[in-house]
């Protein structure tokens, strides 16, 4: 994992209704992002990156959508990961 920007995960986050867009919107407390890997951890194929909390499906559709494009991943450099 290169990189994680937090502001996005923020809204992509306020997508699901985990944060208010107006200072009259309502928060809901059951939704939310848990990020499993960190800036620096070593990821492969099929590790879980982050789990999306969520009550209604389109909502988190559009969650996972706006964090799997704010994702960074960098090729790795091991010999072992060369072939």
């Amino acid at each position: 994992m290169h990189r994680i920007l937090a502001e996005n995960i923020g809204i992509a986050c306020m997508t699901l209704g985990g944060g208010r867009e107006t200072k009259d919107s309502v928060i809901d407390l059951s939704v939310g992002i848990y990020l499993k890997k960190k800036n620096g951890d070593a990821v492969d194929t099929g590790n879980t990156l982050a789990v999306i909390y969520a009550n209604d499906r389109e909502k988190m559709d559009a969650a996972a959508e706006k964090y799997c494009m704010l994702m960074k991943l960098l090729p790795c450099r091991k010999k072992c990961c060369r072939s």
